[in-house]
């Protein structure tokens, strides 16, 4: 089995936390000996059946108004047809491959930092806490996490009341939420980075800037169809900034015309790609039914991305946010997900859960597309998800955190365990 090792000089290093910690004195000094797995038996999604859920009080589900008779883990729906944006993209978090061990067994309540101004004194991630853990029970046919909704109101205004919301913002700002609840942690899940080249027309001076990204904003490249590898295309051509957007030149000390250039550096072990259908002509804001033809299974970016790729693997689909209407106020959303148990794409559609063939995720309603490149079902790959100080925790079991103690617990980055 291979765990982390040091991606500075490839050899074997513990954590900068942990107190045994030995200085990191360059490429030549001798790796540890490496540590060996409790098993070695091919993974499967049978583990996600065993995995044992932390049980709620009985408060906390009377406060979720459960309706029993649930189909399985992960197949709950969430009343309240009001709040579909919210419903939609708490399915697809929910189903996503990293997170649903670390919320189910509690380990998350080892993370919560409750004194960072920034964050909420952890109240968001235990709300969200809870919904996973009665999801993944799979107890509950349907359940209305209210609780859920009043915290996200009381600490974000914006979604406090019943009205039509963006999905994508509820997203981004729900993820926002649980990094700063959880900011002890090492949570690099979703984060990625991207290179930012701008060239002065004038003096032909370069700067290179380097922006961290949590999900992929995409322009769609036609009107009617498209690939998702166009769109990626699209995003990376160069575009010239002039006139009311012209930048300053430092070389020059003025504002000058110049070229942008934006390329992916780093993905994430989740990658999450939004299409950008909304368009504003005047005062009127459409939303675009461009067919884009995306793949559920191996999607490549080794041409799409220009850092370090030794490690760079494809990308399955597990999770679709879909949006049907013409405009951002008179619509709904539903989410498609892939059930890590049963191997199954369900509809999710606020109460009901109905399964779907393959050959309907696709559709041109898809608006926000969920990746993972670390989690095969049914293969022989085990994830690593999650950093907590000294341990790293996959799928129950747990192994000394080894990495390089320059780079600190902030860089080490999730990565997978080969079992052969």
């Amino acid at each position: 089995a291979s765990l982390l090792v040091c991606k500075l000089c490839g050899n074997w290093r513990r954590n900068h936390s942990c107190q045994a910690v030995t200085h990191h004195e360059g490429p030549d000094t001798a790796p540890p000996a490496q540590p060996v797995p409790a098993e070695t038996t091919k993974p499967s999604h049978d583990v996600y059946a065993k995995m044992e859920i932390a049980k709620l009080s009985a408060a906390k589900i009377s406060n979720l108004h459960p309706v029993y008779g649930g189909m399985g883990a992960m197949l709950t729906g969430l009343c309240d047809r009001s709040t579909c944006y919210m419903n939609c993209i708490l399915q697809c978090l929910c189903n996503t491959p990293g997170m649903a061990e670390y919320f189910t067994n509690n380990y998350y309540q080892e993370d919560i930092n409750r004194n960072n101004y920034l964050g909420h004194k952890g109240e968001v991630v235990e709300e969200f806490g809870v919904i996973m853990k009665a999801m993944w029970s799979g107890l509950y046919k349907s359940i209305r996490p209210r609780d859920f909704e009043f915290t996200i109101g009381k600490v974000y205004a914006g979604f406090a009341g019943n009205e039509p919301q963006d999905a994508k913002e509820f997203m981004l700002v729900l993820l926002d939420g649980l990094h700063e609840d959880l900011n002890k942690a090492d949570t690099t899940l979703f984060h990625g980075q991207l290179k930012i080249t701008v060239q002065c027309l004038t003096c032909q001076h370069k700067t290179r800037t380097f922006e961290t990204f949590n999900h992929h904003n995409l322009p769609l490249a036609s009107s009617k169809e498209c690939s998702l590898q166009d769109c990626l295309k699209l995003f990376s051509r160069e575009q010239k900034l002039d006139n009311h957007s012209a930048v300053f030149c430092s070389h020059c000390k003025a504002l000058r015309d110049s070229m942008r250039k934006v390329k992916i550096w780093k993905v994430p072990p989740i990658l999450v790609v939004y299409l950008i259908r909304l368009t504003i002509d005047g005062r009127r804001i459409q939303v675009l039914q461009t067919n884009v033809d995306f793949p559920l299974e191996n999607l490549d970016l080794n041409q799409c991305v220009i850092g370090p790729k030794q490690k760079l693997k494809k990308y399955n689909l597990f999770a679709v946010s879909n949006y049907y209407g013409v405009g951002l106020n008179c619509g709904y959303y539903t989410a498609f997900c892939k059930n890590a148990i049963k191997q199954q794409w369900y509809k999710f559609e606020d109460k009901d859960v109905s399964d779907i063939s393959t050959s309907s995720v696709k559709s041109s309603a898809a608006c926000i597309l969920f990746y993972s490149s670390f989690l095969f079902l049914g293969e022989r790959f085990m994830l690593v998800y999650v950093c907590r100080g000294r341990t790293i925790h996959y799928l129950g079991r747990q192994s000394k955190v080894l990495a390089c103690p320059t780079w600190g617990t902030a860089e080490l980055l999730l990565e997978e365990v080969c079992l052969e």
